[in-house]
């Protein structure tokens, strides 16, 4: 029988393998730019699989103001949020006795291990941008779900309040990715 998460935390230590972190990093611009925090290393705080963090909902806007009046007050808005962590990756079966067959470079085990590192980093861009614990319980809610309704999210147009369609059904070509903005052109 395998060993449960609650039976797993009873002895956790820092199981970050940094050269498997750089790997994953050399497979994804994304992943090269994130920040890797043990936050469930009890050895930090965090004896959970919870991470919580604060969002920024809504960005403070500044504005011009004529002289002898006063600016109109305003405030920025944030908000607390909580993701339960969730193991992303793959496992691979090869016997031993082709597993090293080969040079260490192309060998069975290199090639597999490539190819599932390549697999998990593709597979996590796909969560951040369109990530719903509602379809998959066990990944996390992606950019799609958290900017919904907020002011960061991108409009297709600056004079509508039609928001815009990401799906790969409306984005079939590059004038559609750049919202009808020919290259070059000023976002408005």
């Amino acid at each position: 029988m395998p060993v449960t998460l609650a039976e797993a935390q009873v002895n956790v230590q820092d199981d970050v393998d940094y050269a498997v972190i750089d790997q994953y990093r050399r497979a994804s611009w994304l992943l090269d730019q994130l920040t890797f925090d043990d936050c469930v290393n009890p050895g930090t705080g965090g004896a959970t699989l919870t991470y919580g963090y604060t969002r920024l909902v809504n960005a403070r806007q500044a504005a011009f103001r004529a002289i002898n009046s006063e600016y109109v007050a305003g405030k920025a808005s944030r908000t607390r949020v909580t993701t339960d962590l969730k193991p992303l990756g793959g496992s691979f079966e090869v016997d031993r006795v082709i597993s090293n067959l080969g040079s260490a470079q192309t060998n069975e085990v290199s090639f597999q291990m490539s190819e599932l590192i390549k697999g998990t980093a593709n597979g996590f861009i796909n969560e951040v941008v369109n990530g719903d614990v509602a379809v998959d319980a066990d990944g996390f809610d992606g950019l799609d779900k958290a900017l919904t309704g907020s002011t960061t999210e991108m409009f297709v147009n600056a004079s509508t309040t039609n928001y815009a369609d990401w799906t790969a059904a409306t984005i079939d070509t590059q004038d559609a990715a750049l919202c009808g903005f020919t290259i070059g052109e000023d976002y408005p």
